[in-house]
């Protein structure tokens, strides 16, 4: 792995930021620290491959020194590793944040035992852009209340939180867990499990190898290439999958699930309160399969002979069963039941009001 220079700090996070009248530099290194946890009130954080040493660099910016100088990177050492805290003065308790992805702000945190309040106007204008330089193989928690957190090229165990604020990942390795309140997660190239929570925004998440979990309270969840088997929920939001291996469980309250070229594991349940569901690709192997929704459409669409015993049933809607290894067949106005194959698993397909259709050589 390659030693980074002592100074590094990314001009990409930094170029965008207004001047201020005050500048600060901290940095803090972390011998032998194996797990270390930092806390950011407001700022950007960006996680970078580094060696040796954990090392945490802060750029603080203010409209007054003295509010510069107050701010402090504190250490606690305790029995579970490391606890790195953004200490700010104990006069500060409203802070304007001039960051550009929020244009109107107005929260209040609680952060460390006090009550913050950031807002896009009034208070002191001031914050704390975090470069953390992760070594392999460690274990690193970073919290951060209001600002954009992104990593490039680590290989460590991530636990990555903005309450407010974008997550986005590129070509890690190790665990990720990634989490925002309000803002979107993008996580492009990871080879490990990955678990990403949104409360409102998108999760885009491209070229993973490990199981993956995904949950959205308001927002679409997109995957592509994802070697691993797949959880996704969405309390609102549709579910669009591409080029991916293993067994899937997709559940959304509201929104549409559409599925192409999987090579599908045993299992598959697919799930949606309003919205049609389209699955397509090797389902071969598929020995277990549940598809429902309250209203729309279902298509399954395999590349490969199916072995399966269906059971279909709709509340309006017709059916259409399209295999030639077809026998067993039972029809009525409501339902339909035959086999398919050998009939080694089973499929359990329900709509309220929508067409039921399967097509399989």
């Amino acid at each position: 792995m390659k030693k980074l220079p002592t100074l590094i700090f990314s001009m990409a996070l930094l170029a965008a930021l207004p001047a201020a009248a005050a500048e600060r530099l901290l940095e803090l290194r972390l011998e032998g620290a194996e797990a270390v946890q930092v806390h950011n009130l407001v700022g950007t954080a960006r996680l970078l491959p580094g060696d040796g040493a954990l090392i945490i660099r802060a750029r603080v910016t203010a409209d007054q020194q003295e509010v510069a100088d107050g701010i402090q990177l504190s250490r606690n050492d305790g029995r579970n590793g490391v606890e790195v805290v953004v200490a700010y003065p104990d006069k500060i308790s409203r802070i304007r944040y001039d960051g550009e992805e929020f244009r109107r702000l107005d929260a209040t945190l609680d952060y460390h035992g006090r009550k913050m309040r950031v807002t896009s106007s009034g208070g002191e204008r001031v914050r704390v852009d975090l470069e953390i330089l992760v070594p392999a193989d460690r274990v690193v928690e970073l919290r951060q209340g209001i600002g954009e957190i992104r990593a490039a090229g680590v290989q460590a165990n991530v636990a990555l939180t903005s309450r407010y604020g974008a997550v986005q990942v590129t070509d890690g390795m190790g665990r990720l867990a990634a989490n925002t309140g309000s803002g979107r997660i993008a996580v492009t190239g990871f080879r490990g499990d990955v678990k990403t929570n949104t409360g409102s925004g998108t999760a885009r998440l491209e070229n993973v190898l490990g199981r993956v979990e995904a949950k959205t309270g308001s927002g679409g969840v997109s995957l592509r290439g994802v070697d691993g088997d797949i959880v996704v929920q969405t309390g609102s939001g549709g579910v669009r999958l591409s080029d991916s291996v293993g067994a899937l469980q997709a559940r959304t309250g509201s929104g549409s699930i559409r599925i192409e070229e999987l090579t599908a594991g045993p299992e598959l349940n697919l799930s949606t309160g309003s919205g049609s569901i389209s699955l397509a690709g090797d389902l071969g192997a598929v020995r277990d399969l549940v598809a429902r929704t309250g209203s729309g459409s279902v298509r399954l669409e395999s590349s490969t002979p199916l072995s399966l015993s269906v059971d279909l049933s709709t509340g309006s809607g017709s059916f259409r069963v399209d295999s030639p290894a077809l026998s067993n067949v039972e029809s009525g106005r409501r339902s339909f039941k035959a086999v398919i194959g050998a009939g080694e698993g089973t499929a359990k397909i329900s709509t309220g009001s929508g067409s039921i259709r399967i097509t399989a050589p």
